[in-house]
């Protein structure tokens, strides 16, 4: 079955940078795209997904919190759209036992 929308597929050490800022600049680029994408279909693949999630260290630095940020944000933007759907799907190999 073809969904007629774009692929994204992106690693979540894509998606982070030591340079200050940028991090999040890689973000939201990659939801302006699905949203520039033909229709504004697009689906979006997060490998490794489980390294964004906070892991409520009271130790984590602010770049960190910032990502976090920025891509709650670039979700919840994507509920406000009027045309198009895109489709955020993430995989993580953590084990969901204890």
């Amino acid at each position: 079955m073809d969904s007629n929308s774009t692929l994204f597929s992106v690693s979540s050490a894509d998606l982070i940078s030591k340079w200050q800022r940028k991090s999040e600049r890689l973000v939201r680029n990659l939801f302006v795209k699905t949203r520039e994408s033909p229709g504004g279909r697009a689906i979006i693949v997060i490998d490794e997904v489980d390294s964004l999630r906070d892991s409520r260290s009271k130790e984590k630095c602010d770049s960190e919190r910032r990502v976090k940020m920025e891509f709650l944000i670039q979700m919840d933007g994507l509920l406000s759209k009027k045309e198009g759907a895109v489709l955020v799907l993430g995989d993580t190999l953590t084990s969901g036992g204890c």
